[in-house]
């Protein structure tokens, strides 16, 4: 079975769409270019790195290292970990 292809053409292609994702769409579809946001999940699924595992963006200093760990791991190891 050959799958199904589909081309598209955009101006910006965001690449996931947790709250750096949205983010990064709203603000170049308000500059006007044309937008594509592609994610590996449906869009009832939330996809944030702020809602991993239910987890909130607020931890205590001695949950800092662990939370780390969690932001690095579900990003792949391509978060900027400085950053993080």
């Amino acid at each position: 079975m050959t799958p199904h292809v589909k081309e598209m053409d955009c101006d910006v292609l965001v690449i996931g769409d947790g709250g750096a994702g949205l983010r990064t769409a709203l603000e170049a579809t308000r500059n006007g270019l044309k937008t594509i946001i592609v994610s590996k999940l449906p869009p009832n699924e939330p996809n944030s790195t702020s809602v991993i595992d239910s987890w909130g963006t607020y931890r205590e200093s001695e949950e800092a290292e662990d939370y780390f760990r969690l932001v690095v791991e579900e990003g792949n190891y391509t978060n900027d970990q400085d950053l993080a």
